[in-house]
């Protein structure tokens, strides 16, 4: 996932299959984890992982170009975070097979957090 463009808050970046479907399974994750924990709303978890969801289903090359307002790139980055610390196998059973390896799920994690704080200057 790479960043390619920034304006007016909204972060652009392109983004390959595989990160999109990890982006979908971590927010489905995501939903089973307590809202504190993961710092977002169940709607606004629900409302990322439906884009996510119709994003792959409408997907026809292997990569896309995806719009974040900052807001949504730090809820995805919460979510991702939050999933990746937990265990997969204890709170996600039901799902746990659909994730990617732990350590690519952790430099994807870490990756996320890595472009948020390029794109707005922050340390997270």
């Amino acid at each position: 996932m790479d960043i390619t463009d920034l304006q007016d808050g909204r972060l652009t970046v392109k983004a390959s299959r595989y990160e999109v479907r990890i982006l979908e399974v971590s927010i489905r994750a995501g939903i089973e984890t307590d809202p504190h924990i993961r710092n977002v709303s169940d709607e606004r978890t629900a409302a990322l992982q439906k884009k996510m969801v119709s994003i792959l289903s409408e997907l026809s090359g292997d990569t896309v170009t995806l719009s974040f307002s900052r807001q949504e790139f730090l809820e995805i980055l919460c979510i991702v975070e939050g999933v990746n610390y937990s265990g997969l196998e204890v709170y996600f059973p039901a799902i746990a097979h659909e994730f990617p390896p732990e350590d690519d799920l952790d430099r994807f994690a870490r990756h996320i957090e890595d472009l948020y704080s390029r794109a707005f200057r922050t340390h997270i």
